[in-house]
């Protein structure tokens, strides 16, 4: 079992994009790219790759952003070597500066609580998870989103081959705010804000629904150091 591991981060500075650009910053690169079926996160036959993606697609600060660990590292360095320009909306946008780190960071249960914050918005819940998340008291709507967190960090644990010793113990305490955002023409539920755990989750990983797209994006404010 190992508790640390490799992520890389790749910026892409060439302008100021907003998050509702992720999706086209995604498919140019797709394009250009295609044999790597993690960029799309689609497999050969075009269905969807039923996996934790080992590429992640931001816009932090309205610079593009990629994270990417396991086989996305070697696939980010040729990106990083071959992109010299992106398309957006049918304009090329030559990059003059681009930078590119691999880290080692921690992952797993930690010994003491952690502060992390959502950098854009936590897809949690589905049309019709949330219809029924609508009729729960306030103290169960919290309980519920903790447990959804805690579910959360198991699927990133197992994405990272980190097999957690005993699940129950790990702790989830969220202060969220709900939004009502439009994604692929649909109405979906997020939420912003903070939460508590005892577990290391390396800084810019998403969690929850559509991290691809950059989707429930963390960083850590508080604890965790060493």
């Amino acid at each position: 079992m190992k508790n640390s591991v490799k992520i890389i981060k790749l910026e892409l500075v060439q302008g100021l994009l907003n998050s509702s650009n992720i999706p086209r910053f995604r498919q140019y690169l797709a394009e250009k790219f295609p044999n790597y079926n993690q960029i799309h996160n689609h497999l050969e036959n075009g269905k969807f790759r039923y996996v934790y993606p080992d590429i992640q697609f931001k816009i932090i600060n309205k610079i593009p952003m990629i994270i990417g660990f396991g086989d996305g590292i070697e696939i980010l360095k040729d990106v990083f070597l071959k992109v010299d320009e992106m398309k957006i909306l049918n304009k090329n946008i030559s990059i003059f500066e681009k930078s590119i780190k691999i880290s080692e960071s921690k992952i797993g249960i930690s010994d003491e609580i952690i502060v992390y914050k959502f950098l854009s918005p936590w897809m949690a819940l589905n049309q019709q998870n949330y219809e029924l998340y609508k009729k729960l008291s306030l103290r169960k709507r919290v309980a519920k989103l903790d447990r959804i967190l805690w579910g959360n960090l198991k699927t990133v644990s197992h994405a990272f081959d980190y097999w957690i010793p005993d699940p129950d113990k790990i702790s989830t305490e969220g202060d969220l705010k709900l939004h009502i955002n439009k994604f692929k023409g649909n109405t979906m539920i997020t939420f912003t804000g903070k939460f508590k755990t005892n577990f290391h989750i390396p800084d810019y990983l998403g969690i929850g629904k559509q991290v691809a797209r950059g989707f429930g994006s963390v960083v850590k404010i508080q604890g965790g150091e060493g």
